[in-house]
C-alpha cells in the first residue's frame, strides 16, 4: 500500500497539519505552509500538499515559481489545480 493511500491516510494528514501549522513567527507561515505541501506530496496526499501550496504561493507569491521548480513535487504537477498555483 503507497504512502496516502492507506487507511490512515488522514491520519497523516493530520500530522502534517500539526507539525506545521504552527506559526511562532507570522513571516515564516508561507515556508510552513510550503513545506507542508512538499510533506504532503511525499505521503501521497496530493490534495492536501495543492491545498497547502495555494496557501503559501497566497502568503508569498514567490513561492509559486520555486514550487514549479520543486523535483519533490513532481508528482503532483499534472494536477490542474496545482498548474493554477504556480500559474501554469
Amino acid at each position: 500500500v503507497q504512502a496516502g493511500q492507506a487507511s490512515g491516510a488522514g491520519q497523516d494528514h493530520e500530522i502534517v497539519r500539526t507539525v506545521w501549522s504552527r506559526e511562532p513567527d507570522p513571516g515564516i507561515g508561507a515556508i510552513n505552509d510550503y513545506n507542508a505541501g512538499i510533506a504532503c506530496a511525499a505521503l501521497g496526499l496530493d490534495d492536501e500538499a495543492i491545498d497547502w501550496l495555494q496557501g503559501a504561493v497566497q502568503k508569498d507569491p514567490g513561492l509559486a515559481e520555486q514550487a514549479a521548480a520543486a523535483p519533490e513535487l513532481r508528482r503532483v504537477r499534472q494536477h490542474i489545480d496545482y498548474q493554477a498555483v504556480v500559474g501554469q
